[in-house]
């Protein structure tokens, strides 16, 4: 590691790291455009979320400013919709096989119903990045760029620390009001904060475009955890966002079952036809599926209280932040980031 990358001034080295993040979301949206690449949504959502906390963790250094800010979150919504479908479609094609006959037509239903979700979602993404990203990533390039003309007092390795810290003290909070209620929201606010955590740290790991200090002891190790708590806090938030679908969906099953039902009826239907069609009641397998789910809620919620508040983690992280600050003897601001 060069000594004397840590000691970069902390602007110059949020706006080199901040101009890597904006390549990267580039990047992934000139892909998207092409309409080729079925990773590219993923890679752009998870690109821009990188910037997003880059700006919103350096924000008193780099002054994105608060529209702009509004923007790229407005931008990064837009793809929830498309990412959920996705999720949840993955989900339902694996129990199929697991289910009764009876229960598979509501199972196919809600196959049908998440995979029409996730085509509509990818082509309002797909609309709103084309017409967005090109002016956000212009006027943030912009912005950056009037970055290179000040100057601070303050080290990367001495703010990087200081955020580190109160982002690790931010978690601890979340964790325990999570322990304690054990509610899905406040497990979904934990998940936030360990990523913004884990955004970070991950510079510290290896090597990074910006003159980022690398290879920090105990980055690596910090940032693997906070990765397996957030997958697990993401599999809670993911049922849970499957269940509100659900909700949503099977009341619509149900009209469009019934409708069925009563047009073959009308229409002179034979008793055969009506039999037959009664196969295809999609609430059974709904049903299965809910409860399936719920179970899987169940047991994640368990998990969670079982592990506790992560004390470890905590403390590794809290471990990094203290090596950072010793890359360099000039005073921490401990800013803490507007949304903490």
């Amino acid at each position: 590691m060069n000594p004397d990358r840590p000691r970069r001034c902390a602007i110059e080295g949020a706006r080199r790291r901040a101009l890597a993040l904006t390549g990267e979301v580039h990047d992934a949206a000139q892909r998207l455009r092409r309409g080729t690449d079925t990773e590219a949504l993923h890679d752009f959502r998870v690109a821009l979320r990188r910037l997003r906390g880059c700006l919103r963790a350096y924000a008193p250094w780099l002054e994105p400013g608060r529209k702009l800010m509004r923007r790229l979150r407005r931008l990064a919504r837009t793809t929830n919709a498309a990412r959920d479908a996705e999720v949840g479609l993955e989900w339902v094609r694996e129990r199929l096989p697991t289910l009764e006959p009876r229960e598979q037509p509501g199972a196919r239903w809600l196959a049908a119903y998440l995979e029409a979700r996730r085509s509509r979602g990818y082509r309002r993404a797909r609309t709103r990045i084309r017409h967005c990203w090109p002016r956000l990533e212009a006027r943030l390039r912009e912005r950056l760029a009037a970055g290179a003309t000040r100057t601070c007092v303050e080290s990367l390795a001495a703010v990087s620390g200081a955020l580190i810290l109160s982002h690790a003290d931010a978690l601890e909070r979340a964790l325990v009001m999570r322990d304690a209620g054990a509610h899905d929201r406040q497990a979904h606010r934990a998940r936030i904060r360990g990523k913004r955590l884990r955004y970070l740290l991950e510079p510290f790991c290896a090597r990074m475009p910006g003159g980022i200090p690398a290879g920090v002891p105990g980055a690596a190790e910090t940032v693997a955890a906070l990765k397996s708590l957030q997958d697990e806090l993401g599999d809670l938030q993911d049922t849970r966002t499957l269940l509100d679908m659900l909700r949503t969906a099977t009341p619509d099953a149900a009209a469009a079952y019934g409708r069925r039902v009563v047009e073959i009826a009308l229409g002179a239907g034979t008793e055969t036809q009506l039999r037959l069609a009664r196969h295809d009641d999609p609430l059974p397998g709904l049903l299965a599926l809910a409860r399936a789910a719920a179970a899987r809620r169940a047991e994640r919620r368990a998990a969670l209280r079982a592990h506790g508040t992560h004390r470890d983690l905590i403390d590794a992280a809290r471990g990094v932040a203290a090596r950072l600050t010793t890359f360099d003897t000039a005073p921490a601001l401990r800013a803490v980031s507007r949304n903490d």
